[in-house]
């Protein structure tokens, strides 16, 4: 469907999608779940993201944007982040903690990790981890601009902690308090995208904030 409900933009035609389940094990203390299903989407073409040559150098080439929701939050609100398209590269988006199309965590898993923000912050980051691992395969990429809005910007930045290798960048909406230093050398700070599809009305804002996303990633990846 469209992004927010309105009216499709002329890119939302042809954009190419496509939503599949990754097999994770996680471990972490005692919210132990065994093999789960984590639903992701992804939305673009890779063929825009590898650039072209010129004279045997190859310019332009892009990195995908990977999304990390708030707790307990699954990817739906952060439908917005798909215009990022428009920008010549994928966006990855999935839903975490059992949310939305995963399969869901047990009563006692959710219960425990909703009672402790450090176990939460360990099984969430050994899920994204676990994910890496596949989607590194099977998108056929070795590093990322990672999002993380609220929760998820200490998802990110744990990530990005364990994985320096595949972090492009770092974009953190509304990061908490306890984020600390983040762990890469570009970062953007964004506005929070929490009411961005809330307020239909709110076109302009939508425009300017993926606007200054791909300000930002365009010149990382430039830079690179």
């Amino acid at each position: 469907g469209a992004i927010c409900g309105g009216k499709p933009a002329s890119w939302e035609f042809w954009i190419p999608w496509n939503e599949e389940l990754i097999t994770v094990s996680n471990s972490e203390g005692s919210a132990r779940s065994g093999k789960r299903s984590v639903f992701y989407r992804v939305v673009g073409d890779v063929k825009n993201e590898n650039g072209s040559k010129d004279k045997g150098a190859v310019t332009g080439k892009r990195h995908l944007v990977l999304v990390v929701p708030d707790k307990f939050r699954d990817h739906e609100y952060l439908t917005t982040l798909e215009a990022l398209v428009t920008s010549d590269r994928r966006v990855v988006l999935y839903d975490p903690l059992g949310t939305g199309q995963s399969q869901p965590l047990s009563p006692e898993q959710k219960q425990e990790i909703e009672a402790d923000e450090g176990k939460a912050l360990a099984f969430a980051v050994e899920e994204l981890g676990d994910m890496w691992v596949t989607l590194q395969k099977e998108l056929k990429v070795d590093q990322v601009h990672v999002f993380g809005h609220g929760f998820g910007a200490l998802v990110a930045n744990q990530f990005a902690k364990n994985t320096p290798a595949a972090i492009a960048s770092l974009i953190f909406a509304t990061p908490p308090d306890s984020l600390g230093q983040p762990a890469a050398k570009q970062v953007l700070t964004a506005e929070d995208p929490t009411n961005l599809c809330i307020d239909k009305s709110a076109r302009e804002g939508r425009e300017s904030f993926i606007a200054g996303i791909i300000s930002f990633v365009d010149v990382v990846d430039v830079v690179g």
